[in-house]
């Protein structure tokens, strides 16, 4: 039964692989059959959404480039962004030549029939076959041209999937929350308490009961576990909690993120509040309507809050006064559920977790990128390159490379 599978497999990678190539085949040659003009403005405003793609993408290698110069980018880091977004580059360019190609043609036919309408139509529809000849024949080339880059692109994803594997399967209820700490310690925050891991692999018990939203690493040695009425503490590197003396309206945490020393959290009906040391609250920001699962942060001025609430994601640029949508749009858009945001600070990106699957910002919520991860995703939790995830069957994944691969 097993062989059957494995050999299956194969076939319908092949007949995905023949399906783009129709698709690109349809899309290059169905515009052939429609109103020239149309066509043409349809074609422009495509160009001008890849375009800004492509500056987004080259906007992005040059802040690596300066981070590396600086030296707050180490060079493994970043050799393995550069590449990373060098293939998006690639890509959208892949895009764009074809786009552009099919606009030029538009153009020249469109000059074509204002200049000299009526010698047009007044060729015998043979000819009117054999002049349109050259045309789809350029068309099927620049379509299997581009059938060749999105193929590449898409073999390379379709070897990273394949190449995904868990490291551990975890003894928990419904994830909420994941940490990456320093070096290869890993903490998992679930319904009825937190794990943690020193490899990934294996896994303990680290806080004796309660539904953990947050776990927050205040400074050395000190720990913060936040939740269902849970504030808690650490002070020896979390091998023992006690609750947190404070002065927080209700201890309903959901989603808290760490700038610099200063921990914003959000408190279920009462809004935003900051803290230095979990004793000591001040609000910041009012509550929202809504039902909110996690919240992140990226540094600015004000600073900008991120909200996983009722299955979308909402962000702040006023310090949380006023909230938007945050899903970007088209191709760069969210999809499925959002079931939590995390955010690294110091690289200024965000990985949205979701139903359908992971995705990354680097624009603050402008844009996102589908990452190569296949499965639906519970929690997430990221420290420079390495991203570490929990998804639906409670299974552990990390990638060290900020998201493209999740070997075991």
């Amino acid at each position: 039964m097993s062989h059957s599978v494995e050999r299956r497999a194969p076939a319908m990678s092949s007949a995905f692989a023949l399906l783009l190539v129709l698709v690109a085949l349809a899309v290059t040659l169905y515009p052939l059959a429609r109103p020239v003009r149309r066509r043409l403005a349809q074609r422009i405003g495509r160009v001008r959404e890849l375009e800004e793609r492509y500056r987004s993408a080259l906007a992005d290698l040059q802040d690596i480039e300066m981070d590396r110069q600086v030296g707050n980018l180490a060079e493994g880091d970043y050799e393995e962004m550069r590449e990373r977004l060098r293939l998006r580059a690639a890509g959208v360019l892949v895009e764009i030549a074809a786009e552009a190609n099919a606009r030029a043609r538009l153009a020249g036919v469109l000059g074509e029939r204002t200049n000299g309408h009526a010698a047009v139509e007044a060729l015998p529809r043979a000819s009117r076959r054999l002049a349109l000849g050259p045309v789809v024949a350029g068309s099927v080339v620049l379509a299997l041209a581009s059938v060749a880059g999105i193929g590449a692109l898409y073999v390379r994803l379709v070897a990273e999937q394949n190449a995904q594997a868990p490291l551990s399967t975890l003894v928990a209820q419904h994830a909420h929350t994941v940490l990456v700490g320093t070096g290869a310690d890993l903490w998992v925050g679930h319904h009825t308490g937190m794990l943690r891991s020193g490899d990934g692999r294996t896994w303990q018990s680290t806080l004796p009961a309660g539904d953990v939203m947050a776990v927050i690493p205040l400074a050395p040695r000190h720990w913060l576990a936040l939740g269902h009425e849970l504030v808690w503490e650490s002070l020896d590197d979390g091998s023992t909690w006690a609750p947190v003396a404070h002065d927080l309206p209700d201890a309903d945490i959901h989603g808290a993120q760490l700038i610099g020393t200063d921990l914003y959290a959000y408190v279920v009906g009462f809004g935003i509040f900051h803290t230095r040391d979990g004793q000591a609250w001040q609000v910041l920001a009012p509550s929202v309507n809504g039902n909110v699962t996690a919240l992140a942060a990226l540094e600015g001025a004000p600073t900008p809050f991120y909200l996983a609430m009722d299955g979308k994601l909402f962000r702040s640029f006023d310090g949380g006064r006023t909230w938007a949508d945050s899903a970007g749009a088209g191709n760069l858009a969210l999809i499925g559920q959002v079931r939590s945001i995390v955010a690294d600070p110091g690289l200024n990106v965000l990985y949205a977790a979701t139903s359908d699957g992971l995705f990354q910002s680097t624009t603050a919520g402008n844009q996102w990128i589908r990452m190569s991860f296949k499965g639906a995703v519970a929690a997430v939790g990221v420290k420079g390159q390495v991203v570490g995830l929990v998804d639906d069957k409670n299974q552990l994944f990390l990638s060290r490379d900020g998201g493209v691969t999740w070997g075991g």
